[in-house]
C-alpha cells in the first residue's frame, strides 16, 4: 500500500515535466535572455524589444518562487524596466526578491528626488491621485539617512529613456499601483503630491529648499 502511494505522489508530483512539448529551462537559459537584453538595450515605444513570452514560460515552467525572485532581482539590476513592464503585461506579479514579500516591487531613487520622479509626482497631480489600497504597491527609496546605499538607484541609470521609465509607470497606474515614498522620515507619494500641491514654485517637486521648510509644509497637510 505504501509503494502505491510513494507511487502516486511521484506521479502527481513529476506530472506538469511530463506534459508533451515541456522541456525544462537550461539553468543559464533566463540569464541568457537577460543578458541579451542588457547587451541590446533595444527599445519601442518604451518596451525592450525581444522574446519576453519566451521568459514568462520559462518562469512558469520552472515552478519555483526561488527562481522567480531571482530572475526579477536580476532584470532589477540590468536597470531595463521595460521588461518589467512586458512581464506585468503578460500576467507575472512582481515580487521583491530581497525581502520576499509579495505584489511589491522597488524603485530605487536617491536623495534629492530624481527628475524621473518629479515627472511621477507631477502625473499623480494631473491624472488625479487615488489613495485606495493598490494592487501593486511600488517603493521608492532614498539613501538619504536609510543607513544604507541603494544597489540600484534611478540617478545612476542613465540608460533608461524617460519614455520607457514613464510606460512602466503609467503602466503600474493603470492596474491599480500606487507609490510610496519608503523613506527616512516617512513620508508617502499621497504626503508628496500634497505638498507639490501647496508649494507649486518650489525647486523640486515635494522638496523645498531647506529641510525645514519641508517639514512646515508637510506638518500641515492633513492626513491621506
Amino acid at each position: 500500500m505504501k509503494y502505491t502511494a510513494v507511487l502516486f505522489c511521484l506521479t502527481v508530483g513529476l506530472w506538469p515535466y511530463a506534459r508533451p512539448g515541456y522541456a525544462a529551462p537550461a539553468s543559464n537559459e533566463i540569464e541568457q535572455l537577460i543578458e541579451d537584453a542588457r547587451e541590446t538595450g533595444a527599445y519601442k515605444h518604451g518596451l525592450a524589444q525581444y522574446d519576453i513570452k519566451r521568459l514568462v514560460r520559462h518562469l512558469r515552467k520552472s515552478k519555483s518562487s526561488l527562481a522567480f525572485n531571482h530572475t526579477f532581482g536580476g532584470i532589477r539590476s540590468t536597470r531595463k524596466y521595460g521588461i518589467l513592464v512586458q512581464l506585468i503585461e503578460e500576467g507575472m506579479i512582481p515580487m521583491d526578491y530581497v525581502s520576499g514579500q509579495k505584489n511589491l516591487l522597488h524603485i530605487v531613487i536617491r536623495w534629492p528626488y530624481t527628475d524621473e520622479f518629479e515627472s511621477l509626482i507631477k502625473y499623480f497631480v494631473e491624472q488625479g491621485f487615488d489613495a485606495g489600497k493598490p494592487e501593486l504597491e511600488v517603493i521608492g527609496e532614498q539613501s538619504f539617512g536609510s543607513g544604507y546605499t541603494p544597489i540600484h538607484s534611478l540617478s545612476e541609470q542613465t540608460d533608461i529613456p524617460t519614455d520607457v521609465f514613464e510606460s512602466l509607470l503609467e503602466l503600474l497606474l493603470a492596474k491599480g499601483g500606487d507609490i510610496h515614498a519608503k523613506n527616512a522620515d516617512g513620508l508617502t507619494a499621497c504626503q508628496l503630491v500634497e505638498a507639490y500641491r501647496k508649494e507649486a514654485n518650489c525647486e523640486r517637486v515635494g522638496i523645498l529648499n531647506s529641510q525645514e521648510d519641508e517639514a512646515a509644509v508637510l506638518a500641515n497637510i492633513p492626513p491621506c
